[in-house]
């Protein structure tokens, strides 16, 4: 079992990090843009709250979730495409 933790980003971005995560699905422009290692359009996206937290996302990329499901468009739309840790085990246990 693969242990995430979610708590260290703002909590209106976590059930949409846990969803790309386990599910694989596809986040909205700001998660996409950290997944993707875009510094541009995180920052051109970024609300408020994401802004102020930008180390900590940069500590969870780096700490808490599986490199392969991060750091470039082709590995996010590949782990988008696999279904996430659940597509990785299909029984779906982690």
């Amino acid at each position: 079992m693969v242990d995430i933790n979610y708590e260290r980003i703002p909590a209106h971005m976590q059930p949409a990090a846990q969803r790309y995560i386990e599910d694989g699905i596809k986040p909205g422009g700001f998660l996409y843009a950290v997944l993707t290692n875009n510094l541009k359009a995180v920052f051109g996206q970024a609300d408020e709250t994401n802004k102020a937290h930008l180390q900590d996302w940069v500590y969870w990329l780096h700490w808490d979730i599986p490199s392969d499901s991060q750091g470039s468009e082709a590995k996010v739309d590949a782990w988008i495409k696999r279904g996430g840790l659940k597509g990785m085990n299909p029984e779906g246990s982690q």
